[in-house]
């Protein structure tokens, strides 16, 4: 999206994309966010797509087309069929023929009935013929008025087959090899399978090119081990199909498998980059270790580059491939790779504490303990960590926290030493130990190296993360400005990633800093991009966080019920992706806005909710808060009491009533001073006090 618009201040650009039903998530996400942007480009999008292709289905250009129409920033162009002028004049347009163009065009349309796909192909047809080529030919109208009415009968692969059966036959072997290739393919990839020289190959795909059918050329590739190819594509999918469909099934598994093995040879050590075609051609080719193999490795492709749900379909489709493999050391060591690379992409998408991540990471762990300690079961704890964490199981969460940390020391090594003080440090933080949260926070600070926290493969960057979690616990601490500097300075390192996960996790943190710092509107404008950023990205769970952030940051009365709607909304979210963790803070959150919109009946309930999910889940760190606003709760009842017993006889004034030091608002303000001090909470310390 940004080169688009650097590309595009006074140049137009049209970017068009053909058969959108055919599109993966990732092409919708950049069409959805490039539609959001609200930057100066000169850029039109046009895409075409078959309306019943999605209907009824969960493809995504379905929703998001509907939500760019509603929100006025598409334009949905139904396309009827062909009239007979509009074919007549792209026949004149493809192969000229002048006046004879209007008379060709009309037998077309009554043949094709204006489908503009089948069109092409007749006329594609006709060119391979040799019409419109001058007098050098013998194929003129009339020829070709009656090649129209005999070879279109029912559908377009007869007609494809017909011009097939035109070609001569080492031209139709290049083609039906090239198929299996793939809709792109390579004169060298093609020569292996026929075992031809790449000149061969590379003639005959130039005749072919010449006659303006089946394929062109788009330039030339250069694979790692030096081989110099051809490059060239088909026209049209269907035009590959067909030939793929031409192919006995014995011959295809031969062809994918020699295509497969020469590509796995030419790009060598790089073989991971062609991982997904590499996957294809060694599960058609029926070598199915090796295909599982590259699905670990395209899934992990895709994870980087955030298509999180194709990362999910693939290796979901290596784990189906799996079970149909004996037992053997490499297949669990294959099936360990598989599930730890599943998790991550499953959290982005599903949700930290969704049960398929649980169930990943767990069988993960069960299968690298059966192998002893590796840095595949140190991945496998973190994932098991921040599931069990993100549903508030918090006495679990510590035990993995504290065996990471142990295999950490025992190898030394400063990603896993990064990663296991960090956990350490967030859950001893949710469980109201704030100093010594303090303590494994900056040790884990200590091990941080930007070039080296890829090392330990996980959701997101372990480094930004640290910096982000150590400015919440300095803000509770009460070093206010300290916690402001970490929240910038993790929020360039985040930045600097393009990692959107990580940048979306670190803006959840810097949300909650301002909103401990009292900028409310801070809070506000940090949510809302949170929000931006999980809408596009899918991150469902941190939507939901972004949400409840977004009305706790609501400040003017007038807005409260609007702010109250908000939180519950985020919050009713946040517990459908499975996770508990937070409860106690987000339903603070909800008390004090109801609170502020004077129903502080309605907030002291809510405050009981929040209090009986920390105790059940001894999610500790915001009790003292709690406790504040439940003083702050019962003050506003009893005035509204008085004011009301006062309004019932007529305005006359009582006796006040004195106060004893007893009293149950001044007990909750007592009791969230004394947490606050045995947390070492300056900041709610603070606040208590003065309240």
């Amino acid at each position: 999206a940004e080169f688009l618009e650097a590309f595009t201040p006074t140049q137009p650009l049209i970017l068009w994309l053909e058969d959108l039903h055919w599109a993966d998530h990732s092409t919708i996400e950049l069409l959805s966010y490039l539609a959001r942007r609200a930057g100066p480009a000169r850029l039109l999008v046009i895409g075409s797509y078959r309306p019943k292709d999605i209907m009824g289905s969960e493809h995504p250009l379905r929703e998001m087309s509907q939500e760019l129409l509603a929100k006025g920033m598409g334009v949905e162009c139904p396309l009827e069929l062909l009239t007979p002028e509009a074919v007549a004049a792209y026949v004149a347009g493809r192969v000229g023929l002048e006046e004879d163009a209007a008379v060709l065009g009309q037998v077309i349309h009554q043949r094709t009935e204006g489908n503009a796909l089948f069109m092409v192909h007749v006329v594609d047809h006709l060119k391979g013929q040799g019409l419109g080529e001058g007098e050098q030919t013998a194929f003129h109208l009339d020829d070709a008025i009656t090649e129209v009415s005999t070879v279109l009968p029912d559908g377009l692969k007869q007609l494809i087959e017909h011009q097939l059966a035109q070609l001569a036959v080492e031209h139709q072997r290049v083609l039906e090899v090239a198929s299996v290739v793939g809709a792109e393919f390579t004169s060298a990839a093609v020569a292996v399978g026929l075992k031809a020289e790449q000149e061969e190959i590379e003639a005959v795909c130039e005749e072919l090119i010449d006659r303006a059918v089946f394929i062109e050329e788009t330039g030339l590739a250069e694979w790692p081990d030096g081989t110099l190819s051809g490059q060239y594509r088909f026209r049209h999918a269907l035009y590959r199909r067909v030939l793929y469909d031409r192919i006995a099934k014995a011959r295809r598994v031969r062809l994918h498998r020699a295509v497969g093995e020469r590509e796995e040879t030419g790009y060598g050590e790089r073989a991971a980059e062609r991982a997904a075609e590499l996957a294809v051609h060694f599960e058609r080719g029926r070598d199915l270790q090796r295909s599982v193999q590259y699905l670990v490795r395209a899934g992990k492709n895709a994870f980087r580059r955030t298509a999180s749900v194709e990362a999910i379909q693939l290796l979901r489709h290596g784990l189906e491939l799996l079970k149909t493999l004996p037992n053997s050391p490499e297949r669990m060591q294959q099936e360990i790779e598989l599930y730890t690379a599943l998790g991550a992409p499953l959290m982005a998408v599903e949700g930290l504490g969704a049960p398929e991540v649980g169930q990943a990471y767990a069988r993960a762990r069960d299968l690298c303990q059966q192998q002893g300690e590796s840095p595949q079961l140190f991945i496998a704890l973190m994932g098991s960590y921040t599931f069990h964490f993100t549903r508030a199981e918090l006495a679990t969460a510590h035990d993995i926290a504290k065996q990471m940390l142990r295999l950490a020391q025992s190898w030394q090594l400063d990603p896993f030493l990064l990663a296991a003080h960090l956990f350490l440090g967030v859950i001893l933080h949710y469980t109201g130990e704030t100093l010594i949260a303090r303590k494994h926070l900056e040790e884990s600070l200590s091990f941080s190296n930007q070039q080296q926290n890829g090392a330990v493969s996980y959701l997101l960057d372990p480094g930004a993360c640290v910096v982000s979690q150590l400015a919440l616990v300095l803000a509770k601490l009460g070093y206010l400005d300290q916690a402001a500097q970490k929240n910038e300075e993790a929020l360039c390192l985040a930045r600097q990633l393009s990692h959107p996960y990580s940048l979306a996790y670190v803006l959840y943190f810097a949300a909650l800093v301002h909103q401990l710092r009292g900028e409310r509107h801070r809070t506000r404008e940090v949510a809302e991009e949170l929000l931006q950023l999980s809408h596009e990205y899918g991150f469902s769970h941190l939507s939901a966080l972004g949400t409840i952030l977004h009305g706790g940051g609501t400040t003017e009365r007038t807005k409260m019920a609007q702010a109250i709607d908000e939180i519950r909304r985020g919050l009713a979210l946040h517990r459908a992706t499975g996770s508990e963790l937070g409860c106690p803070y987000f339903l603070g959150l909800l008390a004090e806005a109801h609170d502020k919109a004077g129903q502080s009946e309605d907030g002291l309930q809510i405050l009981h909710q929040a209090f009986e999910a920390g105790r059940k889940h001894n999610d500790l760190w915001w009790d003292a808060e709690l406790y504040r606003l439940k003083g702050e709760l019962l003050v506003r009842e009893d005035q509204h009491r008085n004011t009301k017993s006062r309004e019932s006889r007529g305005g006359k004034s009582r006796e006040p009533r004195v106060q004893s030091p007893e009293s149950k608002a001044e007990a909750s303000f007592q009791q969230a001073i004394e947490i606050a001090q045995r947390q070492e909470a300056k900041s709610l310390e603070l606040r208590a006090t003065i309240s």
